[in-house]
C-alpha cells in the first residue's frame, strides 16, 4: 500500500462499522477517514486524496443517491465505491447505478479488508492500462503526422486530399451498420492510402498505377504492429467487385466492406484530380459520372449508391470550406457542420466560432471519446 491509500467511509452514522473494523483497515495500512452524510462526502472526496470509498446503503441510509452524485462528479467519478447493504435486497440498483464491490452486512473486518485490496488494486490496473492505452493512441497519432507531413513534403496537395478521402469515407460508412469502434480504422486507411504513390511514383506504366500504389502502402503500414489492420483494408482496397482485380483477384463478400468504401472513394478522387480545375464539389460529381459505368464490375452497387447520396449532398458545400483532422482546429475557424463525438454526442453547433476555450473543450472531450470524422471548417476571411 502507498502513503495515499485513504478510505472515505460515509455513512448517515459515521460510527457505522465498529471499531475493530476500522482497526482492522487501519492495521492493513490504510489511513480512515469518517463522514457523516451531511460532512459533505462529495467535497471530502474531491479535496483529499482517496483511493476507495466506502459507502454505507444500509436501511435508513440513502446510500444509492449518494453513490450516483460520486458517480457523477468529474473527480469522483473514478474512485471505486464499495457499497455495504442489508442481507436482502437485490444488488441489481446498486451495479446499475456504478458501484465496483458489494458487501452484505453483518461481515467480518477481514472480509472488508480483502475486498478492499482487491478493488484498489483492480482500479489501479485499469488506471494503468488506459494510461498506457492512451499513450499509445498520442505516439500513433504523431507517427500519423509524420506520416502525412512526409506525404505532403513528397506529394504536394497529399494532406488535403487525404482529409477529403477521410471525410467522404466516413459518410459513406454511416450509411452502413458499421460499429463505431471499426471507423477509425477506415479513415486512417483513408488518409494514408496515397504513401505507396509518393513511393513508386505515378510512371509512365499504366499496369503501375493505382493497385500497385496500394500493394506498396500497404507493405509498408504491415510493417507498423498497430497499422496492420489499415494495411489489410488499403491492400484489398485495389480489389475488383466481380473478382477481376488485383493483386489477390478477391470479389463480392470476400472484400471487406471498408476497403470496398475506401476503393471507390479513391477512385473519385483520382478521377477528379484528372479533369480540368474548378469548384471541387463540381468535379467530384463529374468523377462520379465517369465512374458509374464500372458499378458492378469494379464496384459494390450498394456501396456506389451511398456515394451517389455523399455527392449530391456535397454538391455546392465546399466552396471556401475545407476539411480537417479534429486536432487541426483552430480559434477563428467557423464550423459548417455539428462538431460530434464518437458516441454521437454534439459539442457544438454547425455555425459556432472556434475560441481558445472552446478549443480547449474540444482537445480535452477528444482524447476521452473522440471525433473521428474530419470537421468541415471555413477559415476566417473566407
Amino acid at each position: 500500500m502507498t502513503a495515499t491509500d485513504r478510505i472515505l467511509l460515509v455513512s448517515g452514522d459515521p460510527q457505522a462499522l465498529d471499531g475493530p473494523t476500522i482497526a482492522r483497515l487501519e492495521q492493513s495500512g490504510f489511513e480512515v477517514t469518517r463522514a457523516g452524510e451531511r460532512d459533505d462526502p462529495l467535497r471530502l472526496a474531491e479535496t483529499q486524496p482517496t483511493c476507495l470509498i466506502i459507502l454505507d446503503g444500509r436501511e435508513r441510509h440513502d446510500g444509492g443517491a449518494l453513490l450516483r452524485r460520486l458517480k457523477a462528479g468529474e473527480r469522483t467519478g473514478e474512485i471505486p465505491v464499495l457499497l455495504l447493504l442489508d442481507p436482502e435486497p437485490s444488488n441489481a440498483d446498486a451495479w446499475a447505478a456504478g458501484a465496483e464491490g458489494i458487501l452484505r452486512t453483518p461481515a467480518g473486518g477481514e472480509a472488508l479488508v480483502t475486498l478492499a485490496r482487491l478493488l484498489i488494486v483492480a482500479h489501479r490496473q485499469k488506471s494503468a492500462q488506459r494510461a498506457e492505452r492512451e499513450r499509445l493512441e498520442t505516439s500513433i497519432q504523431r507517427l500519423l503526422d509524420l506520416v502525412i507531413e512526409l506525404g505532403e513534403a513528397a506529394l504536394p496537395g497529399f494532406r488535403a486530399r487525404s482529409e477529403i478521402a477521410a471525410s467522404i469515407a466516413a459518410r459513406i460508412a454511416s450509411q452502413f451498420d458499421i460499429p463505431n469502434e471499426l471507423h477509425a480504422d477506415l479513415l486512417t486507411a483513408a488518409r494514408l492510402h496515397a504513401i505507396g504513390r509518393c513511393l513508386v511514383g505515378d510512371g509512365h506504366d499504366p499496369d503501375a498505377g493505382p493497385w500497385r500504389w496500394a500493394v506498396a502502402s500497404a507493405r509498408e503500414l504491415h510493417g507498423i504492429p498497430q497499422l496492420e489492420v489499415v494495411g489489410d483494408l488499403v491492400q484489398s482496397s485495389a480489389e475488383h467487385w466481380d473478382g477481376s482485380g488485383r493483386p489477390d483477384g478477391r470479389q463480392r463478400g470476400q472484400i471487406p466492406l471498408r476497403s470496398r468504401i475506401l476503393r471507390i472513394t479513391v477512385d473519385l478522387l483520382n478521377l477528379a484530380d484528372t479533369l480540368p480545375a474548378g469548384n471541387r464539389d463540381r468535379q467530384l460529381k463529374e468523377a462520379f459520372r465517369l465512374l458509374e459505368p464500372h458499378v458492378g464490375t469494379w464496384y459494390d452497387p450498394a456501396v456506389a449508391a451511398a456515394l451517389a447520396i455523399v455527392v449530391a449532398d456535397m454538391d455546392g458545400e465546399m466552396n471556401g470550406t475545407e476539411w480537417i483532422a479534429a486536432d487541426r482546429l483552430e480559434p477563428g475557424m467557423t464550423l459548417e457542420q455539428d462538431l460530434t463525438t464518437a458516441s454521437g454526442a454534439k459539442l457544438l453547433s454547425r455555425g459556432s466560432v472556434i475560441t481558445s476555450a472552446s478549443l480547449a473543450t474540444i482537445i480535452r472531450r477528444h482524447l476521452a471519446d473522440p471525433i473521428v470524422h474530419s470537421v468541415r471548417v471555413r477559415r476566417l476571411g473566407r
